[in-house]
């Protein structure tokens, strides 16, 4: 029994040291320019999209193409201009696998986006672990560009993969969820006439809604005025039905007094018509 406690101390232990190692893999700091130049060294830099996932276990990666030549001179600049900053969310909307020349090592990288299709930051790990096998929640460090070229660097980069269909996997597994109005399918940085389109989209639906629950509350009220008038017609049933035995009383002796009566003219008429007859 001893040995069976001593077993899931150490299971314990190897599953807080694995957290452990993930967490500060993402936490240690390499220099930007640093990152920068293993960008420029690598090879088969291939750019993969996922299911859209935020839990590791269930999360499948499809390579989408190479990096291309302008995404890649954007990319390292974006890095030599960024600072690391400290993140407790990360949403990388493509990831990134660089091959060492040298070694022939794989690292791979999360390209973070804030889910309208604009560039966060570069999300890096470090001691061999690949972003794909993070969660979205953790104690992370980015590469964020700060200077005035950030909005620049965030459109060619984004917009170009894009362009080239690099998101249709993410984005495919998004409408497989149902969600398929344009809200939820950005992919790249909005246009004015897109914005207006998503902002004309979501005021019709809201009125939609709200004109749903509208009628819901007409027709609750309806019913409820249905159920009090039909309540008041069957009391008013109830009462009528009630006092029609008197009535129907009443109807008898009326018509027995107007037989006796009748019977009396009738007894007088005879008796005139006797009288007449003796005077004659």
């Amino acid at each position: 029994m001893k040995h069976l406690s001593l077993l899931k101390h150490l299971a314990l232990a190897c599953g807080v040291a694995a957290t452990t190692a993930l967490v500060t893999s993402c936490t240690g700091v390499t220099l930007p320019q640093t990152k920068a130049h293993q960008l420029a060294a690598s090879s088969n830099a291939t750019v993969y999209s996922y299911n859209n996932t935020s839990s590791a276990r269930i999360r499948t990666c499809n390579p989408a193409g190479p990096l291309p030549d302008n995404t890649a001179r954007a990319l390292r600049a974006w890095l030599e201009n960024s600072t690391v900053k400290d993140f407790s969310y990360a949403y990388p909307q493509y990831y990134l696998e660089l091959t060492n020349p040298k070694t022939g090592r794989t690292q791979v990288w999360g390209i973070c986006s804030d889910g309208q299709g604009n560039l966060v930051g570069l999300l890096i790990p470090r001691n061999g672990v690949k972003a794909w096998d993070l969660p979205y929640v953790g104690a992370y460090k980015m590469y964020v560009c700060d200077t005035k070229d950030r909005g620049a660097l965030s459109d060619a980069i984004m917009e170009e993969l894009s362009d080239r269909g690099y998101d249709e996997y993410r984005l495919g597994a998004i409408r497989a969820t149902g969600l398929t109005d344009e809200q939820f399918l950005i992919s790249k940085p909005l246009t004015e006439a897109a914005k207006a389109r998503i902002a004309a989209a979501k005021a019709k639906e809201e009125a939609a809604a709200e004109a749903r629950e509208k009628a819901k509350e007409e027709a609750k009220e309806a019913k409820e005025e249905t159920k009090e008038a039909d309540s008041t017609a069957t009391k008013t049933d109830d009462t009528t039905e009630e006092a029609t035995p008197m009535s129907e009383v009443n109807d008898d002796s009326d018509d027995s007094s107007s037989t006796d009566d009748d019977s009396t003219d009738d007894d007088s008429d005879d008796s005139s018509s006797a009288d007449d007859s003796a005077a004659e």
